[in-house]
């Protein structure tokens, strides 16, 4: 029975991927292979009942915080337009619907961080056996997804074809994807703390460092095929911060990480260097196998394809999104302290908000909204940087996260619109709501 558990669990995040890859390859569709998403979220909440009657149940103080905002969220929306339809699409649908996403990482977070409490050497070689079946599943619905997809790319530049401005949701779904992905690799070095250590567990460590940089490649280029710059940059952030996770283990540092003296800070610039070249050497190398020219990718503009200045504007993500912050004083003023979640279609036009979180934040939900979250925000992160509250099982465990977190919360300010459904997924992951303890105390 034992080995039931870490079974279970990997049916939630294997269930979740599968639909999230059958939605990158149905572009333009919504609501394709709902009954896989329900069976992801029936498994996930099967393991947390059982854990709810044999463990003890911990609120953070950050909990109660995130719910008045959500709270003030849904009244936000309800007020502005009074139709039930627009906020069930706003909090539980799986096109923007940032209450649904919070919960499917907190789900898996709670999960997984509970399965460590009591995980024996038996379960922990299962783990590792299991999360190699997740890894290769993940590779091949992202292998599987990019051959479909490829074969409707253009002949001048690496784009779908039919692609229609609908390259938000499978950009937003690939990005989830690897959240998942991602958490379930780092777990790996963080089941180091246990008391079972295996020899082999370098070659182990190497095994899927290789398979995640080969699957975070594809993942980036994948993108660039549907126009996502955005989850081109975060899949790279977290290759990024995977990579400097993966030196830190392999060269034994991590202690380290408890003194965060000028030797470390210049360990870490010279880590988070060799990190860089070893990211660039897997990108190129994608980029070879592929065959393809850089000035084909949306990332690059296209390079000097297009050579009218105005086409070179509009097919510009970051001048686009420059523009709209032109917008923002407008929206703002219109309902400063409560804000309104449709003021660009009152104002200036539908579509026409502010393309960066917290920007967005501020102008639909007003001054409240943006006091609520970033007073959850600065609580959650004092929670988990202290070592003694024990959210993490050690220091690196914590930065680690709280590093990802961070690069993504910067992309997002700069890029999206706050109900960018990724956002909430990790801030459900990093921050989950309750954690489960052992009732005998540990």
């Amino acid at each position: 029975m034992q080995l039931v558990r870490p079974s279970l669990f990997f049916l939630m995040p294997i269930a979740l991927v599968f639909y999230l890859f059958f939605n990158m390859k149905a572009l333009g569709e919504e609501g394709v292979a709902l009954e896989v998403l329900f069976v992801s979220v029936l498994f996930g909440l099967l393991l947390l009942t059982f854990d709810f009657f044999k463990k003890k149940i911990t609120f953070p103080r950050s909990t109660i915080i995130l719910m008045v905002f959500f709270f003030y969220y849904v009244l936000r929306v309800f007020i502005s337009l009074g139709d039930l339809g627009v906020l069930k699409a706003y909090t539980l649908s799986t096109d923007g619907g940032l209450l649904l996403f919070y919960c499917l990482g907190a789900i898996i977070s709670i999960n997984l961080s509970t399965l460590k409490l009591n995980l024996s050497e038996q379960q922990e070689r299962l783990f590792y056996i299991l999360y190699f079946i997740f890894a290769l599943i993940f590779l091949l619905l992202l292998t599987d997804s990019f051959a479909t997809l490829h074969l409707l790319v253009r002949d001048d530049i690496f784009l779908v074809s039919l692609m229609d401005d609908a390259y938000q949701r499978p950009g937003a779904f690939l990005v989830v994807g690897f959240f998942v992905y991602t958490f379930l690799f780092s777990f790996l070095f963080f089941l180091k703390d246990k008391e079972s250590q295996f020899y082999w567990f370098k070659y182990i460590s190497l095994m899927a460092f290789i398979l995640f940089c080969i699957s975070a490649i594809s993942g980036m280029l994948f993108a660039q095929l549907f126009g996502s710059n955005s989850a081109f940059v975060c899949i790279g952030g977290m290759l990024f911060a995977t990579t400097i996770l993966f030196i830190f283990d392999t060269t034994d540092s991590l202690k380290l990480c408890k003194a965060l003296d000028i030797g470390f800070v210049w360990k870490f610039f010279l880590v988070a260097l060799l990190a860089l070249v070893i990211d660039a050497i897997f990108f190129m190398g994608g980029v070879v196998v592929l065959d393809l020219d850089l000035n084909q990718l949306r990332i690059f503009g296209y390079g000097a394809i297009y050579n009218d200045v105005e086409m070179t504007s509009s097919i510009s993500s970051i001048s686009s999104r420059m523009e709209l912050w032109g917008n923002f004083v407008t929206h703002f003023k219109y309902a400063p302290i409560f804000g309104n979640m449709f003021v660009d279609k009152i104002t200036t036009g539908e579509g026409t908000y502010v393309h960066g979180f917290m920007g967005s934040l501020v102008t639909h939900l007003g001054l409240v909204g943006v006091f609520l979250f970033v007073f959850y925000l600065f609580v959650s992160i004092k929670e988990n940087v202290n070592v003694e509250s024990k959210k993490y099982l050690d220091i690196a465990n914590s930065m680690y996260y709280l590093m990802l977190f961070s690069g993504i919360f910067f992309i997002a300010c700069v890029a999206v619109f706050f109900v960018w459904v990724p956002m909430w997924f990790l801030l459900g992951m990093v921050f989950p709501p309750i954690f489960f303890r052992n009732k005998e105390g540990v």
